[in-house]
């Protein structure tokens, strides 16, 4: 009986995990890059490099390297990044990957089948454009040295406070992808301010005359074939829509060249159908944020003059984009199909066949409602007093 006991203990003593990998084994992926170029597929990989990483370290070694594979196949490629680094590709911590206008045409399906298959990726980066097929993967940055933890921060950051971004996850991206009711729509990236140098150390060394890189306007698709970029109006209409703004200046001339400017920190949006007929209603909370004209903002009467004015300024610049979009594209990147599906499904059986002669004519009402919460740190204006 001793024995058994004594072989059980030594059992659970020698449990470990099944895809345990020695540090020293794996090359850590920040990044992952994808592009095709003469029939090939390129990947580029941004690995961490570990001397740059030890404490203490005083050389001046490149916080990354990039590795690159080529073939016919996008596995293939994959394959052929192994044969060039000493360490095997680890992508469990990737935070970016990158697109290339170019593979977005006619090859997204390949990609998303690559990645989905490999059991060593999470689900939780993030997918960008590159914009202009520009090389973002080799761009070192300032303050943040790792170039793809700093396009993470940065795409997170400007989500919050900039309304012409958005955060896409990889699981949301198969989501959508796999919905036939679902158009994509992604963030995009460029560079701006290129010097030329921006793959050099020394850029890091610079406190201006550095590559830039910034965050551009979303990219849409059609029956996931990538159509386009929308413009800033339009990406801002979009995100109002899809109820995905955080944070909006809404400006309106008030006076010749004087501007009032509310800056809504809240923003709730709601989309539905009254029999086929779909109703948007979006409901905001702002403060003011700039009074360039000489009123009373103690006066509820002028409170309430304010709130009318940013109501019809908002609602004419997402009407605006909203039609914008549809003529233009044609493409229900607002999901109102899906809506229809939910909502209405026997009238979605009707139109799902041709369901896009229908879109370009679809019965559309927005209603607006910007509500003021705040005037900000003083109730009195320095414009009261001229």
């Amino acid at each position: 009986m001793k024995k058994y006991i004594l072989l059980i203990f030594i059992l659970f003593t020698l449990t470990g995990c099944y895809s345990y990998k020695e540090l020293n084994t794996i090359a850590i992926t920040s990044a992952l890059e994808v592009d095709k170029q003469n029939d090939e597929f390129i990947l580029r990989m941004q690995v961490m490099n570990p001397q740059d990483l030890k404490e203490g370290n005083s050389k001046n070694e490149a916080p990354f390297i990039i590795y690159e594979g080529k073939d016919k196949t996008i596995m293939n490629a994959g394959h052929k990044l192994e044969t060039v680094s000493s360490r095997l590709p680890y992508l469990y911590h990737m935070q970016i990957l990158l697109l290339k206008e170019n593979v977005l045409y006619n090859d997204l399906d390949k990609i998303l089948d690559f990645l989905i298959r490999d059991q060593n990726i999470r689900n939780d980066f993030y997918i960008i454009i590159e914009k202009n097929n520009n090389d973002l993967i080799s761009l070192t940055t300032p303050i943040v040295s790792i170039s793809a933890n700093a396009i993470k921060e940065t795409l997170i950051t400007n989500s919050k406070y900039y309304s012409t971004t958005l955060l896409v996850e990889f699981k949301e991206l198969i989501s959508n992808y796999l919905n036939p009711n679902i158009e994509l729509v992604l963030p995009s990236i460029e560079i701006i301010d290129n010097t030329n140098e921006d793959n050099e150390i020394s850029n890091t060394e610079k406190t201006s005359n550095f590559a830039k890189y910034k965050l551009s306007t979303l990219g849409i698709f059609k029956q996931n074939k990538f159509i386009g970029y929308l413009t800033e109006e339009e990406s801002v209409a979009y995100n109002f829509i899809s109820g995905k703004i955080n944070n909006y200046i809404l400006q309106y001339q008030c006076n010749n060249d004087k501007y009032i400017a509310l800056d809504i920190v809240s923003n709730k949006t709601s989309i539905e159908l009254d029999n086929k007929k779909i109703i948007i209603k979006i409901n905001s909370k702002a403060n003011i944020n700039q009074v360039d004209c000489n009123i009373n903002i103690k006066d509820n009467k002028v409170i309430k003059e304010m709130e009318n004015k940013a109501n019809k300024e908002l609602y004419n610049q997402i009407n605006t984009s909203l039609t914008n979009i549809i003529t233009k594209y044609n493409s229900d990147i607002f999901g109102f199909k899906d809506i229809y599906y939910k909502k209405n499904y026997k009238y979605y059986k009707e139109i799902k066949d041709n369901y896009y002669e229908h879109f370009k004519n679809l019965d559309i009402d927005i209603k607006t409602n910007v509500k003021i919460i705040s005037e900000g740190n003083t109730v009195e204006g320095i414009n009261e007093k001229n």
